[in-house]
Parts: structure tokens; C-alpha cells; sequence
């Protein structure tokens, strides 16, 4: 989407918000009309995240959440989906692979039933 300023400039609105983040607002009881003049209502991709993984977003820390809140968050994490994503970052990002040397292969599951 254009920037709001660079919409003012050509006449348009200055926020267009997603139909699905003004619903998906909208049932969880936040008025479109509360947000920022700078800020929209959209829906974005999260990168390496499968469209069909079910996902919780919290954005307390972990320190501010009650035991029962911690709780539902640690008996409800899919550790194989956890792995893969910190795997596929690492692999990604950090990892740096020596010539001459062995390339290891993790599989997720076998990790989680040893």
C-alpha cells in the first residue's frame, strides 16, 4: 500500500484498512476509528509461518502474563512447528557451513522423542 502522505497527495484517502484486520478488530472490540492517522488496518504474511499453523500473538512479555496464561501458552505450543522455526532461522541466518566438513541433518521428531 502507498503511504498516507504520498495518498494525500493524489487526492486519496489517507488510511485504507483490510477488510479482514477491520473484522478481525472489530469482534475483538477495537473502533477502526481509535487507530492512529498513521497507522492501518492490514494483515501481513509472517515470514517462514505455514498458513495453515494456528497461531496465538501475544505481545506481553512472558514476565507480565499470569501462571495460567504461561501455562495455556506452554501446553498449547506445537514443539515440532517451535524447532522448525528456529531451525529454518539458524539455517538461514547464522549458520556458517565450513568447506570440508559434514553436513548434518536434524530431523525434528526424532529429536522431541529422545
Amino acid at each position: 500500500m502507498p503511504a498516507p502522505h504520498k495518498r494525500k497527495r493524489e487526492g486519496e484517502r489517507s488510511q485504507i484498512h483490510d477488510l479482514i484486520a477491520s473484522t478481525v478488530l472489530r469482534i475483538n472490540g477495537v473502533a477502526i476509528e481509535s487507530l492512529p492517522s498513521d497507522k492501518e488496518a492490514s494483515v501481513k504474511k509472517i515470514t517462514n509461518v505455514e498458513d495453515t499453523w494456528h497461531m496465538m500473538i501475544q505481545n506481553r512479555a512472558l514476565i507480565d502474563l499470569s501462571d495460567n496464561e504461561v501455562t495455556h501458552i506452554i501446553e498449547n505450543l506445537d514443539l515440532s512447528k517451535y524447532l522448525t522455526l528456529l531451525h529454518d532461522g539458524f539455517e538461514k541466518n547464522w549458520r556458517n557451513v565450513l568447506p570440508n566438513t559434514i553436513d548434518i541433518k536434524v530431523n525434528h521428531d526424532e529429536v522431541l522423542n529422545d
